[in-house]
């Protein structure tokens, strides 16, 4: 099992705001194709930020049913 340590590495809030933070900067570009690539990063942090809320989720549930049982 992977233990990923950076405090914010699993908060979704955390990944969104770096996807608008790319978002911002691609609307800076004049490059289409680099604005496209940062714009492909900033879809990505997003999907990994609602990889993440799901995952913290699912670990949230299974504490709940450890309590229970």
């Amino acid at each position: 099992m992977i233990t990923l340590t950076h405090p914010f590495i699993n908060d979704p809030k955390y990944w969104h705001e770096r996807a608008e933070e790319l978002r911002s900067i691609a609307k800076l570009l004049d490059d289409t194709e680099v604005e496209r690539q940062i714009r492909a990063i900033g879809v990505s942090y997003d999907r990994l930020a609602k990889h993440v809320q799901l995952w913290c989720e699912g670990i949230k549930g299974v504490n709940r049913a450890l309590l229970k049982a």
